[in-house]
């Protein structure tokens, strides 16, 4: 078994200015071994790309660098907790890093590399290390999560990106934000009428609408699904939906 790949970054955790460093993760990524996780190849490469952040402790391209690496299928087939941790942490650094420099009175632009495809990896690493941290998952996972899917959004390739849309609503489930889940179920039952989950999507909204007391229109959404053969989401499901919780509230539908 290989050394840590990661253990270089005490020296990155080191470095760091007070109230920048990666505390919470740092235990993870010490953690995180080559094992079964990581191959020899890819243990070569997070070991030179944690070299290279120790060096250069506040370089964000690195950072991000090296967090995409334990992202990274090729080099980490099949990541534990632990690299996904490891993950989470270096690319929310470069996100603390980012808006330390803004802060501190930068004009540079933003690194390059914080594109759609980077909050999507902040939004997925977190989302999932709250998963597997079961009983001991931390609000606080779910929180940055949901901040890096509405940061991902401002990129085209993840508005019409289902996975994108996804993964924001389980997170928005999770966390409870009922009201916002709805919202965004809307939108994405909308943009894809014919989604190849759009039973299970349904039931969600139901699920969404019986948690804020809107029974009617929760039960309007179940007859749709046990109806029959899924049909797209059109107006006529909207206006079914928007009658039944006008009738259950009072004249006004709270999330549209």
């Amino acid at each position: 078994m290989h050394d840590n790949p990661a253990g270089v970054m005490h020296d990155v955790h080191d470095a760091q200015p007070p109230g920048m460093e990666l505390s919470s993760e740092r235990r993870a990524c010490s953690a995180s071994t080559a094992g079964a996780s990581i191959s020899a190849a890819g243990f070569s490469i997070l070991r030179a790309a944690a070299t290279a952040l120790a060096n250069n402790p506040n370089d964000i391209n690195l950072c991000i660098a090296l967090g995409m690496h334990y992202l990274n299928p090729v080099i980490v087939p099949s990541p534990r907790k632990s690299d996904l941790q490891c993950a989470a942490a270096l690319l929310q650094h470069a996100v603390t890093l980012s808006a330390a420099q803004r802060l501190a009175g930068s004009t540079a632009p933003a690194s390059s590399s914080m594109n759609g495809s980077f909050w999507i990896s902040v939004a997925s690493s977190h989302y999932h290390v709250w998963l597997k941290d079961g009983i001991l998952a931390q609000n606080h996972r779910l929180h940055s999560a949901m901040i890096a899917c509405e940061r991902a959004f401002e990129y085209a390739e993840n508005i019409n990106n289902e996975q994108t849309w996804e993964m924001m609503i389980s997170i928005l489930l999770h966390a409870g934000n009922l009201g916002l889940a709805l919202t965004t179920l809307d939108k994405m039952l909308s943009k894809f009428p014919m989604h190849p989950k759009l039973s299970s999507l349904v039931m969600y909204h139901s699920q969404c609408n019986f948690g804020l007391t809107n029974f009617e229109a929760a039960s309007e959404m179940v007859k749709e699904v046990l109806s029959g053969p899924p049909k797209p989401y059109s107006g006529e499901w909207k206006r079914a939906e928007r009658q039944a919780s006008t009738n259950t509230v009072g004249g006004e539908h709270k999330h549209r």
